[in-house]
């Protein structure tokens, strides 16, 4: 795609990275020398969302395409998942947690509404879509330690994603904290998310810590910084920012279920992957 000032938003819906970008130079970044890679630039980024989240082309060999919509989920990954499954019990609109406040049992299976059309009733209608994050850290600790993540939507879906951590920080807990960001920063819109992740160290920083940190802004009872500032904040800007529902979901690692499992071998191929700055 040539280089051009007119278009300033870049949808990568198969790529590195999948998402919207708004330069030509991350978008090329994220597709050049990518198989099979699909992306298109745009003067909105109602245009650019659109593209991403309406349908899902799976390209063949031959260029020519099948049009399969994102909403249908695979029913195999609806079905047996006891262990942080799917569906939680689901408030009635006046409980619903505004997205502006972090409940200390989010992390459980509340689900967050998220700006849409600002009515529950709406939210509570719109398509599940389940997804799996893990994040992995080779020689974690040490100066030798290299990070990815892994994001998974099901078989063969082009948005899943194995991804190095980015940044000189190369932590387990950093990858894991990207993975259900990115998660829900590449998600096709008026969804409501299911973001799967096996990071206790998230399920505790959003169960217990997440409140002290906020009301002593960002610091510790120690008086010291919170460690991943960065990507909290980033979190949580992504979960109020989706247009749709959000509903963050501890699962058991390593514990037989098909979506951790797969998105456990694409953390590990993330990590494997050239440093990222």
């Amino acid at each position: 795609m040539p280089k051009t000032a007119r278009k300033s938003f870049y949808a990568v819906r198969s790529g590195r990275v999948p998402g919207i970008y708004s330069t030509w130079d991350e978008c090329k970044s994220q597709v050049d020398g990518f198989p099979k890679s699909r992306f298109k630039g745009f003067k909105t980024r109602q245009e650019a969302e659109a593209f991403m989240g309406g349908v899902v082309n799976v390209g063949t060999s031959t260029g020519g395409a099948c049009t399969v919509p994102v909403t249908r989920i695979q029913q195999g990954m609806l079905n047996g998942l006891k262990d942080g499954g799917l569906e939680s019990k689901r408030k009635s609109p006046s409980t619903v947690v505004s997205p502006t406040v972090i409940s200390p049992t989010q992390f459980m299976g509340v689900s967050v509404p998220s700006p849409l059309t600002g009515q529950c009733n709406a939210l509570d209608t719109l398509p599940v879509l389940p997804i799996y994050t893990d994040g992995s850290c080779l020689s974690n600790g040490s100066e030798r330690a290299r990070a990815g993540y892994g994001i998974y939507f099901g078989p063969s879906h082009p948005f899943n994603t194995s991804a190095r951590l980015p940044g000189p920080i190369q932590t387990n807990n950093r990858a894991e904290l990207l993975a259900v960001i990115r998660a829900i920063e590449i998600a096709p819109p008026n969804m409501h998310l299911v973001v799967h992740s096996d990071s206790m160290y998230m399920k505790q920083g959003i169960e217990q810590w997440m409140t002290g940190w906020k009301k002593r802004r960002w610091k510790t009872f120690k008086g010291t910084d919170v460690l991943n500032k960065d990507l909290w904040v980033r979190l949580e800007e992504a979960r109020e920012g989706y247009r749709g529902r959000v509903t963050l979901k501890y699962v058991r690692g390593h514990a037989g279920v098909l979506g951790n499992e797969q998105a456990d071998r694409l953390a590990n191929v993330g990590a494997a992957l050239p440093k990222v700055p």
